[in-house]
């Protein structure tokens, strides 16, 4: 849900100087999910995100192909 990436948002937010990170970009939505993006201090990016049920991969994989001729 959201609610599963604001709060983990908001307790890395608080949090980042104790566990070294160093980025933490606020939750947007984009291409069907709702994520945020972070760095470690050895710049490694994390992502979380929630992504709509009907928009995940295995859904889409079971509605098969779309085109029309």
């Amino acid at each position: 849900s959201q609610a599963g990436v604001d709060i983990p948002y908001q307790k890395i937010s608080a949090q980042k100087q104790d566990y070294g990170i160093t980025r933490v970009q606020k939750p947007f939505f984009r291409n069907g999910s709702y994520a945020i993006y972070f760095t470690d201090k050895d710049t490694n990016w994390w992502e979380l995100e929630y992504r709509a049920p009907e928009l995940r991969y295995d859904a889409l994989r079971k509605k098969g192909d779309q085109f029309v001729d």
